[in-house]
């Protein structure tokens, strides 16, 4: 992958034409990260929102009394916890889901105007899923950890660290130290797919609401990326300009 990273304004961006092109032809591959879900309403009495990583943090340390301060140690804090009681995973499990009552569908119903090759997403919350059920769009099929297929031809909605549900268990999602050690130790078919779309199919990325703060994960999505020529376009939250 190129090393060559610059800052560009919206004002610039409005300018490449094959960018939107690119938007209209299925030539990239949409990445979300916790960022896209910021401020939806969930189904957690004690915090309403869907959390992104430092909210999860502090929530934790609120209802456990606890002092952690990284993504992982909250989620070994809830990992015990469960063990515990496994009542609270019920309440966890709500965390990430949505309350469609309170949802905003014509907001967030945007992001299935361009034609994506696929969505991959590291959120395993069902946001994506809930703004599709009102969608009079094409309706993309839902893969995700542990049993995606990998030989799937069509575009998906790809959670590549699982995705929750009322039925859900612990072992349905990256969450546990033990299941980010199994991240960055073996060959997950779901970044296979990604690898692919890049490697072989020439797509290229806009990633949307991540800034990558987990170093496994970090390192499990870029250093499968070998081309030289990809262009990735990164929405962050810091200010209105775009990584190219």
């Amino acid at each position: 992958m190129s090393k060559t990273n610059k800052e560009i304004t919206l004002e610039e961006l409005e300018q490449d034409d094959s960018f939107f092109e690119g938007l209209r032809n299925e030539e990239f591959c949409l990445v979300l990260g916790a960022g896209f879900s910021f401020g939806v309403y969930n189904k957690n009495r004690e915090f309403p929102t869907i959390p992104i990583s430092l909210q999860f943090v502090e929530f934790t340390n609120t209802k456990f009394k606890t002092r952690t301060k990284e993504y992982q140690a909250a989620a070994s804090v809830w990992t015990e916890r469960v063990k515990e009681d496994e009542t609270l995973f019920k309440e966890f499990i709500n965390l990430f889901l949505v309350d469609e009552e309170k949802f905003n569908y014509q907001l967030f119903s945007f992001i299935f105007s361009p034609s994506w090759h696929n969505i991959f997403t590291f959120s395993f919350d069902n946001v994506l899923e809930t703004i599709q059920s009102k969608s009079s769009r094409k309706k993309y099929p839902v893969r995700s950890y542990p049993n995606y297929p990998s030989d799937d031809t069509e575009p998906n909605i790809i959670h590549l660290h699982g995705l929750l549900n009322k039925d859900s268990t612990i072992s349905d999602i990256v969450f546990t130290s033990k299941s980010y050690s199994e991240l960055g130790n073996e060959n997950h078919d779901l970044y296979d797919v990604l690898y692919g779309d890049i490697e072989t199919r020439k797509r290229n990325l806009i990633i949307i609401g991540t800034k990558f703060n987990e170093q496994v994960v970090f390192n499990k999505f870029f250093h499968g990326l070998k081309r030289k020529d990809i262009k990735i376009y990164h929405f962050g939250f810091e200010n209105s300009d775009v990584k190219e």
